[in-house]
């Protein structure tokens, strides 16, 4: 299986085999690589809903569901990117917030401090702790989404 590593913004990056770099090399002779491209998203799109899931699962001290939260901020930050060329198949699952909150996904994970002010109090600022998720979560898909991927390839080589 292909090492995962993980990248310093919320990323995971899976390295091709050996033996999934020449079906690469295939796929792009015949033309295959649109479609390879489809079947990847398709393969990736559950990790990408479960990251979601996960990020609107933190715990919150308010009962209600805003439409602004900084939850549904980060879930909707989640994204999966696939490109394809000759030599390259690249999948990368990220978490990209924006509107102010670049750095947020990066606190709730832990990478950097999180410290704010404290609305009405003048002055104060409190540490927040951090609510790791992202690469929990990643962590508990990767076998399974490394496993269709891989899927994804060997049925494009069957094709060839």
């Amino acid at each position: 299986m292909p090492t995962p590593t993980h990248g310093g913004k919320n990323a995971m990056r899976v390295e091709l085999t050996a033996e999934s770099k020449k079906t690469v090399v295939k796929l792009a002779k015949a033309d295959a690589m649109p479609d390879l491209r489809k079947a990847l998203m398709v393969a990736t799109a559950p990790a990408q809903a479960a990251l979601r899931k996960a990020a609107r699962a933190l715990p919150s001290t308010r009962n209600r569901k805003d439409v602004d939260s900084l939850r549904n901020a980060l879930a909707g930050a989640i994204q999966r990117r696939v490109k394809t060329t000759s030599k390259v198949v690249t999948v990368i699952i990220l978490s990209v917030p924006r509107g102010g909150k670049s750095n947020i996904a990066r606190a709730v994970e832990g990478i950097i401090p999180w410290e704010h002010s404290v609305f009405g109090h003048e002055g104060t600022r409190v540490k927040q702790k951090p609510m790791p998720y992202f690469y929990k979560t990643m962590d508990e898909l990767l076998p399974e989404t490394t496993a269709k991927v891989e899927s994804a390839m060997a049925e494009f080589e069957k094709k060839l």
